[in-house]
């Protein structure tokens, strides 16, 4: 432990639950790379035209979507309550890999499974949302404040680097049975959450480090709506567009078989824009800082 972390124990831990929430980060969206690579095979097998995936793709954006805003308030309602988040997260991710290795093996059994197939998609969109914003609070309330927006870009760094990889595991496992590939991400998966038990515990029971506690709940007012909705619209339409524009875009100045080198561009760049960025919020605040307490995801998710 260097002399910094010694002298800050508290920013010392939150480094490492920054290095461990971008590997979480890391390891589920490589899933969700996995899933996306299969689907038009999968969907093939029972029955879906080629032409209504990109439909299930879509809806899948929209349920993230959503249900990542509700699943981070709902987090920070239940963050004070010690060792509870790592338990919830758990559940929701054993749930959400059953669904996602129930997949490929459904899929098997031809058309008449259609309808399972795409209860289960939607059960997995639902519940992986607990591996995302709800695991960021860990950051708001145990962080050092002046430490959050490096702290948030160290766990972004998890979606950075799987969407830079991305493009070559397409390549790697486009031929491969989709099974084993489905049951391997999924159990990395559950085990990489099952640690954040762990960490948590971890966090609360360090002497000398206190969780920091709102001093009064505020309403939210018509700032903050406004700022949650448009990071809602925006959020979708940057998925629907990276999703469906990205590929054919590139095409119009490139060759086929250069999209692979060509489609990490974007993630590269969010990597390497991301700790400036973090340097400037430190300095001059975020969009709506003061109306939130430190626990907030809003507050957590400054950048």
């Amino acid at each position: 432990m260097g002399e910094g972390e010694a002298a800050n124990p508290r920013a010392g831990v939150s480094s490492r639950t920054g290095v461990y929430l971008a590997v979480l980060q890391l390891v589920f969206t490589l899933g969700w790379t996995v899933y996306a690579i299969y689907l038009p095979r999968l969907a093939a097998q029972v029955g879906i035209a080629p032409t209504t995936v990109i439909l299930i793709l879509m809806l899948d954006q929209a349920i993230f979507t959503v249900t990542d805003t509700a699943m981070g308030i709902f987090a920070d309602k239940i963050i004070p309550i010690v060792g509870r988040l790592g338990v919830f997260v758990a559940s929701l991710t054993a749930l959400s890999c059953a669904a996602f290795v129930a997949l490929p093996f459904i899929a098997e059994t031809g058309a008449g499974s259609q309808t399972i197939f795409i209860a289960l998609i939607v059960i997995w969109s639902v519940t992986s949302s607990a591996l995302r914003a709800p695991p960021l609070t860990l950051l708001g309330k145990y962080g050092a404040r002046p430490r959050l927006p490096f702290l948030s870009a160290l766990a972004m760094l998890g979606y950075g680097v799987a969407g830079a990889v991305s493009p070559y595991l397409g390549v790697t496992l486009r031929n491969q049975d989709p099974r084993l590939p489905f049951v391997v991400s999924s159990v990395v998966l559950l085990i990489t959450a099952m640690a954040l038990s762990k960490v948590e515990r971890g966090l609360a029971q360090r002497p000398h480090i206190e969780a920091k506690q709102p001093a009064t709940a505020k309403p939210l007012g018509k700032v903050p709506v406004a700022f949650i909705a448009a990071m809602v619209i925006l959020a979708l339409g940057y998925q629907l567009h990276f999703s469906i524009n990205s590929a054919p875009f590139f095409l119009r100045f490139a060759k086929p078989a250069d999209l692979e080198w060509l489609l990490p561009v974007f993630w590269i760049g969010f990597n390497i824009a991301m700790f400036p960025a973090s340097i400037v919020v430190k300095h001059r605040g975020g969009l709506i800082d003061e109306l939130y307490s430190p626990a907030s995801p809003a507050h957590v998710i400054t950048l």
